[in-house]
């Protein structure tokens, strides 16, 4: 696998929910069982042929939300071989079951890309907000799947949640940013500036770039109990907004005098 052109290559390369079940391993042998026609067992309710466990498991977390209250959070987790180690190295993780996929935005988003909390601007997460890269998670996938070799001196470097441990890829955001208070520490790759008229800019994580925090205030004092147990993050704002937007891409901090 020698070429990484684009976001849109990853589902028909081999990256999309429509394909897990017809995973294989290096001897050739599927991941998942098949019935005499040669067809996995096909799941109704989703539309797909139905993925093994040896390709996705469900895992449930307990998630920290507003108000000091835990809830489980179930996600689902790509636990291939390869995705594994490779998830487990980016995060410096040694006990992360795999790489969580995206668990929103409805068809063709949801379980067809990585987690975008987890891995903001990697390809293959679901929304393009800043320069996006192909990493060694993505070659790693595409190998796993039984159809390809990868290149990995060709996968690119990514800077979200590198090394920052299994409290971060584990844990809900809330978590990592209260923890990361306690210790006096930056909240960062997350932001916790509610976004306000002077915008108030700050530098990017990895200092390439300037970039405001999106965190938006919602209005009034109620709780809408339509939100998903994993948005209710903060009791005065929302957690979709809590990744940097960007402003200017790749300006170089010593150009501003940062």
């Amino acid at each position: 696998m020698n070429d990484t052109s684009s976001e849109a290559t990853g589902p028909a390369q081999g990256f999309s929910a429509g394909l897990f079940a017809f995973y294989h391993d290096d001897e050739g042998e599927p991941l998942t069982p098949r019935f005499a026609s040669g067809l996995p067992a096909f799941n109704e309710s989703l539309g797909l042929y139905q993925w093994s466990e040896a390709v996705i498991r469900r895992v449930s977390r307990l998630w920290d939300i507003r108000g000091g209250v835990m809830v489980r959070h179930q996600v689902h987790v790509l636990v291939t071989p390869r995705v594994v180690e490779e998830a487990r190295r980016h995060f410096n993780c040694p006990i992360l079951e795999g790489m969580e996929l995206e668990n929103q935005g409805g068809t063709g988003t949801e379980l067809n890309h990585w987690e975008k909390r987890l891995l903001e601007n990697e390809a293959m997460t679901g929304s393009h907000t800043q320069n996006r890269v192909f990493s060694r998670l993505t070659l790693a996938i595409m190998e796993d799947s039984g159809w390809y070799r990868a290149n990995y001196s060709l996968a690119q470097r990514l800077d979200w949640g590198h090394s920052l441990g299994c409290d971060f890829v584990m844990k809900s955001c809330k978590f990592w940013m209260d923890r990361q208070r306690q210790r006096r520490q930056a909240v960062t790759p997350y932001c916790d500036t509610v976004r306000a008229s002077p915008l108030q800019l700050t530098c990017r994580q990895d200092q390439l770039a300037v970039a405001v925090c999106n965190l938006q205030r919602r209005r009034g004092s109620g709780w809408n109990p339509a939100w998903t147990a994993n948005r209710r993050l903060f009791s005065i704002t929302t957690a979709m907004g809590s990744r940097l937007l960007l402003l200017l891409n790749r300006l170089r901090d010593d150009s501003v005098g940062m």
